[in-house]
């Protein structure tokens, strides 16, 4: 597990996880204290700050959201349900 987690050093740090609306994104800012030059932690904490127009696009089910991980050789997306994009509406209130 450990080998698989290295691979991750340094996600925390720049423009790596994002949420993604039509041409609009917005990156993840990472709690500090949970990962050094030579760890990282299984659990981190991330904050996005998305523009009033992303906002509303989470309310429209007619829009793609997309969360994404550019990291090193790692990359992934993955569309965002319906049911998460209410869930981050009703914490963005």
């Amino acid at each position: 597990m450990k080998e698989w987690l290295d691979m991750f050093m340094g996600l925390d740090h720049g423009e790596t996880v994002a949420i993604r609306t039509g041409t609009e994104q917005a990156f993840g800012l990472f709690e500090g204290g949970h990962s050094h030059e030579t760890k990282i932690s299984a659990v981190h904490f991330v904050r996005f700050r998305p523009a009033a127009s992303m906002t509303a696009a989470f309310a429209d089910l007619h829009v793609p959201v997309t969360l994404a991980v550019h990291h090193h050789e790692y990359h992934a997306e993955a569309p965002v349900p319906g049911s998460m994009r209410e869930e981050w509406l009703k914490d963005l209130r």
